[in-house]
C-alpha cells in the first residue's frame, strides 16, 4: 500500500526554497573565485613568457573585459596578450582544447584579439566614461587607434600542469605557434 505524503506546509516549503538559493549562491560564489584564481595565473604566466619572448612592459592598468596585458616588441610595436586557462569541460573532458580555439567570439565585439575586437577596446579605452579608461590606457588606445596595423596581438594558453603555449595571429588571420614553455621553470621546452 502506498504510503501517503503529507502536503508541505507553506513554511516548509519556503525554507527548502531558502536553502537552494542558498547553495545556488555558494555555487556561484565558488566559480566566481576559482575564474579569478584562474585569470590572475593566466595573466602572472603571460607576463613570464613576455619576458622570455622579450617584451617590454609598458604602463598599463588591465581591466574587466580588456586586454589582459599590453607590452611592447624589441622594434617598438605594441603587443595585446590574452591569457586563457585550459580546462576541461563538458565539450572538451580532454582539457585538449588549446590555442586559438580557446578565444570567445564576442557579440558586440568579434572575436577576441581579432583587429575589430583590439580596435574596439582601444576607443574604449580612451574614453573617460568607459570601464576601460585610465590615463595610461588613454595613451596606449590612441598608439592602436593611431596605428592598427602595427599592433600584433598575442595567446598564451596555459594547462592545468603549468606548460604555457604562445601563438601569434597573423593578418591573413591564421596562428602562428610561437613556442611552448613549462611556466614552473625558466626557459623553453
Amino acid at each position: 500500500m502506498p504510503a501517503c505524503v503529507e502536503p508541505l506546509n507553506p513554511d516548509d516549503l519556503d525554507s527548502i526554497i531558502s536553502s537552494v538559493e542558498a547553495r545556488i549562491a555558494v555555487e556561484k560564489a565558488r566559480e566566481a573565485a576559482t575564474d579569478k584564481w584562474q585569470g590572475d595565473i593566466g595573466e602572472h604566466v603571460s607576463a613570464q613568457l613576455a619576458e622570455l619572448l622579450g617584451f617590454n612592459p609598458v604602463e598599463f592598468e588591465p581591466k574587466d573585459k580588456g586586454f589582459d596585458r599590453v607590452h611592447q616588441d624589441s622594434e617598438g610595436r605594441l603587443v595585446v596578450v590574452e591569457a586563457k586557462m585550459v580546462q576541461n569541460t563538458n565539450d572538451d573532458p580532454t582539457g585538449r582544447r588549446q590555442g586559438p580555439e580557446l578565444l570567445s567570439n564576442t557579440r558586440k565585439d568579434g572575436e577576441q584579439l581579432s583587429p575589430s575586437w583590439i580596435a574596439a577596446k582601444a576607443e574604449r579605452m580612451q574614453d573617460p566614461s568607459s570601464a576601460l579608461y585610465s590615463p595610461s590606457n588613454a595613451k596606449i588606445g590612441y598608439e592602436i587607434s593611431r596605428d592598427p596595423d602595427n599592433v600584433r596581438a598575442v595567446l598564451v594558453s596555459i594547462d592545468m600542469e603549468g606548460i604555457a603555449t604562445a601563438y601569434e595571429r597573423q593578418s591573413d588571420g591564421s596562428w602562428d605557434q610561437l613556442g611552448i614553455w613549462d611556466s614552473r621553470e625558466k626557459g623553453e621546452l
